[in-house]
């Protein structure tokens, strides 16, 4: 099953955290945001350091991640 985390604004996750649940759901990640009423998505990292990378910009913002573990379908940016 899919790991997806709802994060309040300002409220922030380990970076300890995020791995295990990368770790633990290691089919992809994204997460997303609103920011000046238009809701952004980023999607598509199969490895850690790239997800962290794009998270850490936003991590002070409400968030929604998704870490995937396939249960069927392809393992590509569409899932």
């Amino acid at each position: 099953m899919c790991i997806a985390i709802y994060k309040p604004e300002e409220k922030i996750i380990s970076k300890a955290t995020l791995k295990e649940c990368y770790n633990s759901n290691p089919d992809g990640a994204g997460f997303m945001y609103a920011e000046d009423k238009v809701l952004n998505i980023k999607k598509g990292f199969f490895d850690f350091d790239s997800f962290y990378k794009a998270y850490k910009i936003h991590e002070h913002k409400q968030t929604v991640i998704h870490f995937r573990i396939k249960t069927h379908g392809k393992i590509d940016e569409t899932n």
